[in-house]
């Protein structure tokens, strides 16, 4: 993992409704084994197993799910991207490194804007947050997400089977995440909803894209910082921006 100043972007145009079926497949898991085998080394990928293991045994889905075969509720259906299974270790080292921008992040809220299965909102609320939400207008993954926090006996959340554009952060919100969950037209009006209630947040807000694909979203917008970026040996690479207070 490197860290620098520069702002980075991933993809030169945001792929709505992409087909990530090969994500669920035999090929691609070995694939993605042995890249862990050489990246994490023996130690590592065993410890990285019988983490989704212990998921598979509790009946978690986190499987990978194309947007177009989902039932999607709100005005911008066609503006997603796909839902990819997160890494953990991803989202575990997101967190760490903003806890060391600001230690006490994890007394605010953490939101997850495309929050698909469940997967960023379990690992912040096992992190330590005091409370995590979800917002995901895929009816599917809203469904499978409340039954994986069943699951797993998690009960601080809230999570809300809605389109992006409309929700409002709450007063309380430390950490936002979007994995590249839309394209411009929805992160515009997200960006909006952010910064609408600038002079509410009680506590400094960051937010952390990861594979950014509109990042003058944020770069040309004054009421936002941009902190760092970080580039992960899984190659996502993610901006860290804080808005301004």
């Amino acid at each position: 993992m490197a860290n620098n100043k520069e702002v980075l972007t991933a993809y030169a145009e945001t792929k709505t409704n992409a087909d990530v079926s090969h994500a669920n497949t035999l090929f691609y898991k070995i694939k993605v084994f042995l890249s862990s085998l050489k990246r994490r080394g023996v130690r590592g990928t065993v410890r990285k197993l019988l983490l989704y293991y212990d998921f598979y045994r509790r009946g978690v889905d986190l499987s990978s799910e194309n947007l177009f075969e989902l039932t999607l509720v709100g005005e911008h259906k066609e503006h997603g991207t796909a839902y990819l299974q997160n890494s953990y270790e991803v989202i575990e080292k997101i967190i760490k490194e903003v806890e060391k921008l600001n230690l006490k992040v994890k007394e605010g809220a953490f939101l997850d804007y495309g929050s698909g299965k469940g997967l960023p909102m379990i690992i912040a609320q096992k992190s330590g947050f005091k409370r995590v939400i979800g917002v995901e207008f895929a009816i599917e993954l809203y469904e499978t997400s409340l039954l994986n926090m069943s699951k797993l006996g998690i009960k601080n959340f809230e999570l809300y089977n809605m389109d992006a554009a409309f929700y409002v952060p709450p007063d309380d919100v430390s950490l936002i995440l979007m994995f590249n969950p839309f394209d411009y037209v929805v992160m515009e009006k997200v960006s909006k909803q952010i910064v609408s209630k600038k002079n509410d947040y009680i506590n400094d807000v960051y937010i952390v894209y990861i594979n950014p694909t509109c990042n003058y979203i944020f770069t040309e917008d004054d009421n936002y910082e941009f902190i760092e970026n970080i580039v992960f040996e899984t190659g996502e690479i993610a901006n860290i921006f804080r808005l301004k207070r």
